[in-house]
């Protein structure tokens, strides 16, 4: 029986084992990661505990989105209120990891 999807962190030996012996199944870097990576590429830009927490609870409700009309909207909720001088940095950050 083969997997659908692997999740994994971004260990390379992991990645590339998992390429070899599943080629045809898709990678997922796992929730944990991917929130550790938030915190300490997104965090930085945030002048107050305040607005990294709006940031925060924003986020979550965009990832726990069940319809593409919910993501939508958070995902415009978090692009509008990013504090203007780092808005392109952390947008590029999310869209590409």
């Amino acid at each position: 029986m083969k997997p659908c999807v692997i999740v994994i962190d971004k260990d390379l030996a992991l990645m590339n084992a998992c390429a070899r012996l599943f080629p045809n199944v898709s990678h997922s870097l796992s929730r944990w990661h991917i929130q550790e990576n938030i915190v300490r590429h997104c965090k930085p830009s945030f002048k107050t505990e305040i607005e990294w927490d709006k940031f925060l609870y924003k986020w979550e409700m965009l990832i726990n989105s069940t319809t593409v009309d919910d993501y939508n909207y958070w995902y415009d909720r978090i692009r509008e209120r990013l504090p203007r001088k780092k808005r392109d940095d952390i947008m590029d950050y999310l869209l590409s990891n």
